[in-house]
This record gives structure tokens, sequence and C-alpha cells, in this order.
């Protein structure tokens, strides 16, 4: 088998000039670019359904097939199909030379290399907004334990993250603000989602059904979750079945990135504790 191989692959090499090669390279970089540039885009699903349609024209305008009249149809229409392609295509076309000519698309994507650190100063972005307004929340942000079943009870939503859509979700006035809204990653997963109550009532001013809520979640998962509370505005910090208010900002988002679980992969993550009454942590 091994010999066979590379028979083959001495085969081809004899059979391959440099122009080949180049053309090869070319055109798969062409192709290459055009699936970047419609990528997460609508004109990737339009593009689907152009491969699906065209190859069904050709299957059906095959002249074994002995159909006449769609024979004629393909043979008249293929002489247009660039210009088609170019007026379905318009907009990503100009994205793509915007792109290109502005160099984007060689400097590629930027990636954060702590992505939870954008996800923090978002969380405490939009929990400073909250709380100056006094309006209640609870955000859950998914560990490495996942949450589908308590997102599937609320409405998904799979949108960006940002403060101004997290503190739209809580305003009174919202159809979402009843509820927890999950977030895993850089996704808002959903909105309006219902959580398990902890059986113990937190004391200090903590015994309202979204501190119960985070303390119920808390106690069967890793997850850490965001809590505002409406009647004072106080911000905490609810994992592992502990609360902890938080003064400001800065003291916010070091108790957000302290209460997160070691990635999974990297260390077994701590689970959960399981306490006899909620712990309150000044």
């Amino acid at each position: 088998m091994t010999e066979r191989i590379l028979e083959l692959a001495e085969t081809l090499a004899a059979r391959l000039s440099w122009t080949d090669v180049l053309d090869i390279v070319l055109v798969a970089g062409a192709i290459y670019v055009l699936l970047k540039l419609i990528e997460g885009r609508r004109a990737s699903q339009m593009a689907f359904g152009t491969v699906i349609v065209g190859g069904l024209l050709l299957l059906t305008g095959s002249s074994q097939l002995g159909l006449t009249t769609v024979q004629w149809i393909v043979r008249n229409t293929l002489p247009y199909l660039g210009i088609a392609l170019i007026v379905l295509y318009q907009a990503e076309i100009r994205t793509g030379l915007a792109q290109i000519g502005g160099g984007g698309f060689l400097r590629g994507r930027r990636r954060d290399p702590d992505p939870q650190r954008a996800t923090i100063a978002t969380l405490v972005e939009a929990a400073t907004d909250l709380s100056r307004h006094r309006v209640g929340a609870i955000v859950v942000w998914q560990g490495n334990i996942g949450l589908k079943s308590y997102a599937d009870s609320g409405m998904p939503l799979d949108a960006q993250l940002s403060s101004a859509l997290l503190v739209s979700l809580f305003q009174p006035t919202s159809p979402l603000h009843d509820g927890a809204a999950i977030v895993s990653g850089d996704r808002i997963v959903a909105a309006r989602c219902v959580l398990p109550l902890s059986r113990h009532d937190a004391e200090g001013g903590f015994g309202g059904t979204r501190h119960r809520a985070a303390l119920g979640l808390t106690e069967e998962t890793d997850a850490t979750v965001l809590v505002v509370s409406e009647e004072t505005g106080q911000a905490s910090v609810v994992a592992g079945g502990r609360i902890v208010p938080v003064a400001d900002r800065a003291d916010l988002e070091a108790e957000l990135a302290r209460s997160r679980p070691a990635p999974s992969g990297a260390t077994a993550p701590t689970p959960a504790r399981r306490l006899s009454s909620p712990e309150i942590v000044r």
C-alpha cells in the first residue's frame, strides 16, 4: 500500500510543472478568500442555494436525460450567469474589495489573548449601569458545566454579548426582564431563564428571589452569577454557594476573575460546594 502511494506521488510530481502548481495555488487561494469573505453572512446561505440550483440545472440539462427544453434553457442562461452572480452578491463584493484594499483581510481578525477579560469588562459595565439605575438583574456566566437545560427554559437569543444588550434585557418594560440571562463565551445564549431556587435563605438582606436562584444554580454547577438588587442597587457575585457583595467596579472585576473555574482540560474544575447555609462574604 505504501509503495503504491509513493508510486502515485512520483507519477504526479513528474507530470506537474511549476505552472501547474502555481495554477492550483491561485485557484485554491481565490476560493479560500471568497469563503472567508462570505463567512457568517447571508451570502453563505445564498451561495449554498446557488450551488444546489446550479447542480440541479446541470444534472437535468445533461444530454443523457434527453430533456430538450431544459437543455435549451441551460444553454441560453449560462452566458448571463456571471452578470447574475454580480447582481446577487454586489454587497459582498463591495465589502470584500474594501477589506482587501484596506488591508483588513490580510491582517485578519484580532483575537483577544484573554477572552474572559473582554467578558468581564462587559459584565462590569452592564452591572454598573444597572446598579446606578437600580434595575434588578441576574446574569449567569457559564463555566465548564453546561447549562442547556436552564437555557431551554427561557427565550433563545444566541446574540453577541454587549453591555447595552444586557442592560436593555432587564429594563422593566422588556418582555425578557423577568428571569436570568445566560452568557457562554462571548454570546448571550438565552434570557428569561428559570433557575433552581436554593433551599436556604441567604442572610444579610440577600434573601430575595434573584439571590436564592443564584445560590441554587451555583450549588449545582460551577457557573458564576452576577446579581443586581432592584431595591438597593447592590451588585453581588455568586459562585460556589457564596454571595460576595462588591463595592465598586474594581472590586467587581476582581471578584468575577477570581470566581471563574479553571478551563476544562487545564486542571480539573473545583466542584461547587454544597453548604448547610449560604455564605455571605463581605
